[in-house]
């Protein structure tokens, strides 16, 4: 009752205001911006959150409902990465182990096996880091240099670091099969994602191609084929997947004849990706692999090559500018482990959750269920956003790394490139977007360059089109922002 009569009262109230301020950018106060905003008629029936943090006062500049906890989809990637640079630290890099088991024989053969040790990297193979040697040529060089010309036993991976299953329980199974709902392994391996393709001519699963591909992925076509004169509807391509075999099972339908018909999913099995990878590498540098393994035990085990990732602040960079949801759960799984908690999901939360609670701030309005907000259950408060992100800059010193610097700038980059982008604050906020069904959030600072506040938008349940709304927030950061950038 409570918030619907507040709603309507704000709304008969303010008319006149918002639609004068939005006309002619009349100047208004920041608490008067932010009350205009919720008071549209769009955001009638939805949840809204704002919360405007003054990073050296710690005091509130404007605020509507900051205290309610709402559904953040991918500006929860803020709280995984503020919390990987307290628990890890910038430079903190990833590690990838290879080991040789057995004994080398004058003729150059390894009576054992080459084990591969996933450290969970989530760069390993990446397009996004595209300058790095790859793990395979790395290794086969070594190889080569040890004088190695044949492999006895096998390639064995060792993915015991991450439990299984891969897929986070909060997330909707019809995004696990995706490529933004990739699963979380201790040997991650080019993004772990796949392009299945096929040719419309002709139905069933002989004429499937998977790229990069390896012996072990399975694709059952069931996708139905129809003269497009005769299709039941438009086309609508699905997939699931199975990560015991491992396969993707494909459905749905499509036009016949239509041409070549490709989607990116998630790898159910990145681990056999790199060891067929890798197999192949050490093929051409004339290297042969026995394929059976050879017994051993851990502790025989000799170390060759301790391979990094970048460092954690390159990886933040990327995965906050393109909202990156694998390398947000890789990092959330690296806290867990490097707190002292555990690579399971709840495990990870946990540390997270104990970390901010030690800093000083209230967990109450955090339900974190994942990394990157993929969970559509997963939830924070615009003033605990705020509260973090003002933390984390103020610390910039300790932390060696400067958060804002970490994410996209409104007009300029990443998921915000065209927010602001004809306006006076183009290249002067630095914003975390998230959306989803029904949400649409933004969190973090002005002005980019040296910030004064912290910003927090959360908006869930709204009506009508996602472009008006975004207008909306447009207007709501000029009138928040402009005459305190003047």
């Amino acid at each position: 009752m409570f918030k619907g009569s507040l709603n309507y009262g704000i709304r008969l109230l303010l008319t006149f205001v918002v639609a004068a301020t939005y006309a002619s950018a009349i100047a208004m106060s920041p608490q008067a911006a932010a009350y205009a905003f919720a008071a549209d008629d769009s955001l009638a029936h939805a949840s809204v959150g704002i919360c405007v943090l003054d990073i050296e006062s710690g005091q509130t500049v404007a605020e509507y409902c900051p205290d309610q906890s709402l559904v953040t989809a991918s500006t929860m990637k803020v709280v995984t990465a503020a919390s990987a640079l307290y628990t890890l630290g910038p430079d903190f890099t990833f590690s990838t182990k290879i080991y040789l088991t057995g004994n080398i024989d004058n003729k150059g053969v390894l009576h054992g096996n080459l084990v591969v040790q996933g450290g969970g990297d989530p760069t390993l193979g990446s397009k996004h880091f595209p300058d790095r040697t790859s793990l395979p040529d790395s290794i086969a060089s070594l190889l080569s240099a040890a004088g190695i010309k044949s492999i006895e036993g096998a390639i064995v991976t060792d993915i015991s670091l991450i439990p299984f299953p891969p897929c986070t329980a909060t997330w909707q199974v019809e995004d696990l099969a995706w490529d933004y709902g990739a699963g979380c392994f201790a040997l991650c391996y080019a993004d772990n994602v796949v392009t299945v393709s096929f040719n419309t001519a002709k139905a069933g699963s002989s004429n499937i191609t998977v790229r990069p591909w390896y012996p072990e992925i399975k694709v059952d076509n069931k996708v139905a084929l129809y003269p497009k004169r005769d299709m039941p509807g438009r086309e609508d391509i699905s997939a699931l997947m199975n990560y015991a075999e491992p396969s993707i099972t494909l459905w749905g339908q499509a036009a016949f004849n239509s041409g070549l018909c490709s989607r990116t999913f998630a790898n159910p099995a990145p681990h056999l990706l790199l060891k067929h990878q890798i197999a192949q590498t050490l093929g051409k540098q004339g290297i042969s692999v026995g394929g059976e393994e050879i017994s051993s035990k851990t502790a025989d085990r000799q170390l060759i090559l301790d391979y990094p990732s970048p460092p954690l602040s390159e990886i933040l960079l990327s995965m906050l500018t393109r909202s990156d949801n694998l390398f947000a759960e890789m990092v959330l799984r690296a806290i867990g482990i490097n707190y002292g908690k555990g690579a399971s999901i709840d495990d990870c939360l946990e540390a997270v959750n104990t970390l901010w609670l030690k800093n000083g701030l209230d967990t109450s309005a955090l339900f974190m269920k994942d990394g990157s907000g993929l969970s559509r259950n997963g939830r924070a408060s615009a003033r605990f956003l705020c509260q973090l992100l003002a933390q984390a800059y103020a610390d910039n010193s300790a932390l060696w790394v400067d958060m804002a610097s970490l994410l996209p700038v409104t007009g300029e980059s990443g998921t915000v490139a065209r927010l602001l982008k004809k306006s006076s604050l183009k290249g002067k906020v630095a914003l975390k977007s998230g959306s989803m069904n029904g949400v649409h959030c933004y969190a973090g600072y002005f002005p980019a360059q040296e910030p004064k506040y912290a910003v927090a938008i959360l908006v869930n349940a709204f009506n009508g089109p996602r472009a008006d709304l975004r207008t909306n927030i447009e207007h709501l950061l000029i009138n928040l922002f402009v005459e305190d950038e003047q």
